[in-house]
């Protein structure tokens, strides 16, 4: 019996432990994960180099991005809920109408990123960067962003209520027409900031 099938067999084995692009006679064999592991070329996992990807209206819905790259990426509509993005970096992403409900992003760095319209419902943004981010009109109701630096960002009638912002850093941020029902801001930084609650 030929050998050439149990051959094949051990080239794909390797493949699938990340051995990657092999070849067996001159033929190339291509070992990639499922298709849907792709969007738009960009491939989807853990830190994943994407910066600058047109992912508009992707679902990465309870997906494990920890430690990507999406600087500038174009999120818009996408669906991030339940996503973990720990540690990513999503500096001037756009994730305008994107829905980040209970999104797990702590220690991410959201600088100049745009959340218009955004639902961060439930978001984990503990001890993230969102200097410079826009929250016009996005729900972060009950969103923790403790510890995290919103240093120049603008709030616009955004959800607020029962959101928690221990410690949270906000100077020169700009605040209006918020609903901050129940939100809380113990120990927060409020020097430069335009409308920012006072007595905390």
């Amino acid at each position: 019996m030929s050998s050439l099938p149990k051959f094949a067999a051990a080239l794909a084995l390797l493949g699938a432990l990340g051995a990657g692009p092999l070849h067996a006679a001159g033929a190339e064999i291509e070992l990639k994960p499922p298709k849907d592991h792709y969007f738009n070329g960009c491939g989807i996992w853990p830190r994943m180099r994407c910066a600058g990807a047109d992912l508009r209206g992707i679902d990465l819905s309870a997906r494990n991005l920890a430690g990507a790259d999406l600087r500038g990426a174009d999120l818009r509509g996408a669906n991030l809920s339940l996503a973990n993005l720990a540690g990513a970096n999503l500096d001037g992403a756009d994730l305008s109408g994107a829905n980040l409900s209970k999104v797990n992003a702590p220690a991410t760095s959201f600088k100049g990123a745009r959340f218009v319209g955004a639902n961060l419902e439930n978001a984990r943004l503990m001890r993230s960067d969102l200097s410079h981010a826009d929250f016009t009109r996005a729900n972060l109701e009950v969103a923790r962003g403790m510890y995290a630096w919103f240093v120049g960002a603008t709030f616009v009638e955004a959800n607020l209520q029962e959101a928690k912002f221990n410690s949270a850093n906000f100077a020169n941020a700009t605040m209006r027409d918020n609903v901050l029902r129940f939100t809380i801001f113990p120990g927060a930084f409020f020097e430069g900031c335009t409308g920012c609650p006072e007595g905390w």
